[in-house]
């Protein structure tokens, strides 16, 4: 049985845990990733962005067009097509472009290092600090072409409609957990595992999702209250960009925490792998019950007697067996977190 609460509740007293502070490892991955993506298009601006501004500016001016008229000329589309066309050339168009290319990959090689903390981090074991979120360039290309791919495969799917790309989404969304567990499969063969892991499981993963909407609309007020003041009084510019990258990442500390904790929970319970529970005490507890079961002492198949802390998945069998190929090997938890060799 899925826990929703319990897996959350875990996941929101591991916050602050650790050294440093799972929180503060958040706060240098949004520094490592997003504020340098924001600041670097200010500095070498990304024509994609020009793109969606012209698009959005005609499409607001279209809308008050139609209201005398239902008809859309030729001229007003060859028109739009040309700006967007010239968003595109010359030289600084196109370092712009790789510029954001490079910084999207190596996005992708760090934000595998912070799920690879995540997932630390709900096991019971040490995070790896600051470091780890750097640690997996090694495997660059493969981690590049697992997130080119499953972008590929998601705008496949978007394009039969709106519902089967987001399905789509859910369907590879741990295809990293896996790749993190078995470093040596292939990028396909990690988003196959995802595909395997989530048959069934995609509503449980999206009613967790929207359970933290509460949250994310006090985020968006919270953001976008303070970059309508900068607004106000600054315009559009530097100040407002940077201001609202602070207010978000201050949020981020938590929400990003909390969320990006329950996910990794969730590969755990997908994978049929209890982690350790946390013993009372929330962000100030005590830590981990290293127990030889997952309730303290007891035997490791949801059966055991009652340690210290919750148990997120009571009465979830964990026998290590294997997820893959349609087989159900049996075989004890050697310590391989359920990848039976």
């Amino acid at each position: 049985m899925y826990n929703r609460r319990a897996l959350k509740q875990r996941a929101k007293s591991l916050i602050g845990w650790g050294s440093p502070a799972m929180f503060l490892i958040t706060l240098v991955y949004v520094l490592a990733t997003t504020w340098v993506s924001s600041l670097s298009s200010l500095a070498v601006p990304n024509p994609l962005n020009s793109v969606s501004e012209i698009y959005m500016n005609w499409y607001n001016g279209l809308m008050d067009a139609m209201q005398s008229s239902s008809v859309v000329s030729q001229g007003t589309m060859d028109a739009l097509t040309q700006r967007i066309l010239g968003c595109f050339v010359g030289t600084q168009a196109a370092i712009g472009l790789l510029v954001a290319l490079l910084i999207d990959f190596y996005s992708f090689v760090v934000g595998l290092g912070y799920c690879s903390a995540n997932l630390r981090a709900m096991r019971g074991q040490a995070t790896g600090g600051y470091k780890e979120l750097f640690s997996h360039f090694d495997m660059a290309a493969k981690i590049i072409l697992m997130e080119v791919l499953k972008v590929i495969f998601i705008s496949l799917w978007s394009f039969l409609f709106v519902i089967p790309g987001i399905i789509a989404a859910y369907r590879y969304r741990l295809a990293e957990y896996c790749l993190l567990d078995d470093p040596d499969i292939s990028a396909l063969e990690a988003i196959r595992r995802s595909k395997r892991l989530m048959f069934g499981r995609k509503m449980d993963l999206f009613i967790t999702d929207f359970s933290f909407i509460g949250w994310m609309i006090l985020q968006n007020i919270i953001v976008n209250s303070l970059a309508s003041g900068i607004y106000a009084l600054a315009g559009d510019g530097v100040l407002y960009t940077i201001v609202t990258l602070a207010a978000t990442t201050v949020c981020a500390m938590f929400l990003t925490t909390y969320t990006s904790l329950t996910e990794a929970g969730f590969y755990l319970f997908a994978l049929g792998n209890q982690a350790p529970p946390v013993q009372p005490g929330g962000f100030g507890g005590t830590g981990f019950n290293n127990g030889n079961g997952f309730n303290g002492g007891g035997s490791n198949n949801g059966q055991g007697g009652q340690g210290g802390g919750f148990d997120p998945w009571a009465g979830t069998q964990n026998d290590g067996r294997s997820q893959w190929n349609g087989s159900d090997q049996s075989g004890s938890n050697d310590g391989n977190e359920g990848w039976n060799q």
